[in-house]
């Protein structure tokens, strides 16, 4: 099997509400057609320059629970076409989130796009919207959970990243290994969040096809009771503005004591004809 019929698999399976994947080494020329996955929406952020081999894309399930799920990209926060990042807006109900997706690559060195990257989710974090970020920052002189908070004592790359962690309100979740390549094993994936209760568990799944990286599972906690609020806007009609001149004809014209000699299925399709008819006659 594929590892996209390998994913599909997984995901019939688990049915996450979100999938975030890094390196997805997509190009433009690869339209969404190709990678989608029924009853989730596609956005994705393909590596502009050099080799194909990184990228971000996230998957969002159309609905929750019966609850439809809006997601859009993040007005400002992906003002950087070179941070392979993927933020997106996510609401359900009346609950709202952010949702990043990350992958920074390998380089050891710091770089414009790390400053780009760090100082971005150091601004999300301050806000007051529930923030989730998930993906492979490829940091591996950080180990977690972090008990070396002097970023004098790291490079460049590593100082700048604690100090942005040390100076936010964030919560990085993933303590175990996440990356196993031949006899090396590495924490590469993180999971950000701040909110302390945001999640209330990680889970370690196997890796999917021969990716050397495992899957990560975050359970969000969403407040059901503010969700359930939620309905589609109904219209309201301004009856006392109606054209009752052209409702009286409409109802002569399909007289509705007639409908009482129908079979039951005709009467009611013909019913709700006329009561579409109606509708364009209230404003």
């Amino acid at each position: 099997m594929s590892k996209r019929d390998l994913l599909i698999a997984e995901v019939n399976k688990l049915k996450p509400t979100c999938i975030i994947i890094t390196e997805t080494h997509l190009k433009p020329a690869i339209s969404d057609s190709l990678v989608d996955i029924t009853g989730y929406v596609l956005f994705r952020h393909d590596r502009t320059k050099g080799t194909g081999w990184g990228g971000v894309a996230i998957y969002v399930s159309h609905q929750l629970c019966g609850i439809p799920i809006q997601a859009t990209l993040h007005p400002t926060y992906n003002c950087n076409i070179q941070v392979e990042a993927l933020w997106l807006n996510l609401k359900y109900g009346h609950f709202e989130v952010i949702v990043a997706g990350v992958y920074r690559p390998t380089h050891y060195t710091f770089e414009d796009t790390d400053r780009s990257l760090f100082e971005t989710i150091k601004k999300a974090s301050a806000g007051k919207t529930p923030l989730l970020i998930m993906g492979d920052f490829n940091l591996p002189d950080l180990k977690w959970p972090l008990q070396n908070v002097d970023a004098d004592r790291y490079n460049t790359l590593h100082g700048y990243f604690v100090d942005m962690y040390v100076n936010s309100n964030l919560d990085q979740l993933v303590t175990c290994t996440t990356r196993k390549r031949n006899n090396e094993e590495s924490l590469l994936d993180l999971i950000l969040c701040n909110e302390e209760n945001l999640c209330s568990k990680v889970e370690y799944h196997p890796n999917i096809g021969k990716s050397d990286h495992l899957v990560l599972i975050a359970t969000m906690q969403i407040d059901v009771q503010s969700s359930k609020k939620y309905c589609i806007p109904s219209q309201r009609r301004i009856f006392f503005k109606a054209d009752y001149d052209e409702i009286n004809k409409t109802l002569l014209e399909n007289n509705v004591m007639e409908l009482e000699c129908l079979d039951a299925n005709i009467a009611w399709r013909n019913f709700s004809k006329i009561i579409t008819l109606l509708k364009f006659m209230s404003p």
